[in-house]
């Protein structure tokens, strides 16, 4: 069944690349979140326009031979960075 949740970043939070590391963080609250080059790519597409299902064909699109992966890896990403408090459900 497709998920139609829709993914936003969470008021004032922006990514940074420090020393080839992706950095989500709250210029005012302080809290940083290390992402992975796939983790930050996907918090990317959080635009909240995009549903996580339109998030996954996104990427599978881009990189079929690694869809199995994807379809496991972007609602598992999302849902560590909804706990987080960087993404929150449009």
């Amino acid at each position: 069944m497709p998920d139609a949740r829709i993914p936003r970043h969470a008021a004032n939070f922006k990514m940074q690349i420090m020393d080839g590391e992706a950095v989500i963080f709250h210029p005012t609250s302080k809290k940083v979140v290390h992402a992975s080059s796939s983790a930050a790519l996907i918090w990317e597409l959080c635009d909240g326009q995009r549903s996580l299902e339109q998030i996954v064909e996104l990427l599978a699109g881009e990189y079929p031979e690694a869809r199995a992966e994807i379809e496991l890896d972007v609602p598992q990403t999302l849902e560590i960075f909804a706990s987080a408090g960087v993404v929150e459900w449009a």
